[in-house]
């Protein structure tokens, strides 16, 4: 029964990955351009055609994570970031800009996840430690705002998002996430540096994304 359960959840999993990777044109078609980029720019044609297939691969993988190790009460919150957050991640990697009110409207719709999830399973705490880990780990990542220079504040509200879903597990889980983040784009940079890479601003936000999938998958909850 196991088997099957995991199969049923697994395909479920993969079918909303691909339905949010066909809605993707549409969500980037309607994104106000930032306000300090040349006239005639779009997110749309900043992302290219692969916009779409990447995000719907990434976003599978990352759904399958959340469908088998995060706990029922938490996976409508960490959906949101399976799918808007990858979004978000991938935007950001292309461009170099995190679209203002996608990153609050994905915040919002993960905070409707976290009270479905408490008000269909019980349990009250994820609520407050998502609250929590949205407070600290915003804070934490504006005071870097604050003192590097390399950093936007759209990684700013992108923490706030992360810091609500990871938090729905407590507060050190938060933290651990935007740690995890943090790392990962060190790791990044110094690749990026080896390599050669293109000069320009560094998107962080990727790395932030994925931190909190790394946490999951290594402390399996």
């Amino acid at each position: 029964m196991n088997a099957v359960a995991d199969a049923v959840t697994g395909l479920t999993a993969v079918g909303v990955a691909g339905l949010f990777a066909a809605c993707t044109p549409v969500i980037v078609r309607v994104l106000r351009a930032p306000d300090d980029v040349e006239p005639g720019w779009s997110y749309r044609a900043a992302c290219g055609r692969w916009l779409a297939p990447t995000v719907g691969a990434v976003s599978t993988l990352a759904l399958l994570i959340v469908a088998w190790l995060a706990p029922a009460p938490t996976r409508p919150a960490w959906a949101v970031l399976g799918t808007l957050g990858v979004l978000l991640g991938a935007i950001d990697a292309r461009t170099g800009y995190l679209p203002k009110r996608l990153c609050w409207t994905a915040t919002g719709l993960a905070a409707v996840g976290v009270v479905v999830g408490a008000a269909t399973w019980g349990g009250w705490g994820i609520a407050f430690g998502a609250a929590a880990g949205c407070g600290l780990a915003m804070a934490i990542v504006w005071l870097v705002w604050r003192v590097s220079r390399g950093m936007g504040f759209g990684d700013v509200r992108l923490a706030a998002f992360i810091g609500l879903v990871a938090g729905t597990g407590g507060v050190m889980r938060a933290m651990w996430a935007i740690a995890a983040g943090a790392l990962l784009a060190v790791a990044g940079g110094i690749v990026r540096q080896l390599v050669g890479g293109r000069g320009g601003p560094y998107p962080y936000g990727p790395f932030l994304v994925a931190g909190p999938f790394v946490v999951l998958v290594l402390l399996r909850w």
